[in-house]
């Protein structure tokens, strides 16, 4: 535990000081590529347009912290229910990775792919692949049910207008 707050620690000090870290690399080396040169400068640049305003930096860090942990912690809830979340730190780990990894149009479709994933992760974890398929399977009842307050809001929400429509032209 001790080490992964070193890292995270380690981490923030990356991302917030990352356009000095950019500086570092060679600029013979980094033009030689010019898409790496493009994306390292838009870096550069994104960085430097913060430095003014590290507050916001913070924040967003921050918030990026919270939205994982609404991830993680459910999926760990739910694998404690079932008798398989001895251990928090693997979670820590598999989750925001499966979710990240669900972002890449891999397949046509979202369904197995996710179950796929929490299996394998969860299963280098030691997790058998039964349990993790009914925390996968879980998850995603979760987050339709927690879903569903939004879904009835934007089906009874009025339709706009052409009157209301022309204002946001």
């Amino acid at each position: 535990m001790f080490l992964s707050a070193i890292a995270a620690v380690i981490c923030c000090i990356v991302a917030l000081f990352a356009d000095k870290f950019l500086h570092l690399l060679p600029e013979t080396a980094v033009r030689r590529w010019p898409r790496i040169h493009k994306g390292v400068k838009s870096v550069r640049n994104s960085f430097d347009a913060y430095r003014s305003a590290p507050g916001k930096l913070v924040v967003v860090m921050l918030l990026s912290i919270a939205i994982q942990a609404l991830r993680i912690i459910p999926v760990y809830v739910i694998a404690v229910a079932i008798g398989a979340g001895d251990y928090f730190f693997p979670f820590l780990i598999a989750v925001p990775v499966i979710f990240l990894l669900n972002t890449v149009p891999v397949v046509g479709s979202r369904i197995g792919a996710e179950q796929g994933m929490f299996v394998l992760f969860l299963g280098l974890a030691g997790i058998g692949a039964e349990q993790a398929l009914v925390i996968a399977l879980l998850s995603l009842v979760l987050g339709l049910i927690v879903s569903l307050p939004g879904a009835y809001w934007l089906i009874r929400a009025d339709k706009p207008t052409a009157a209301t429509a022309k204002g946001f032209s």
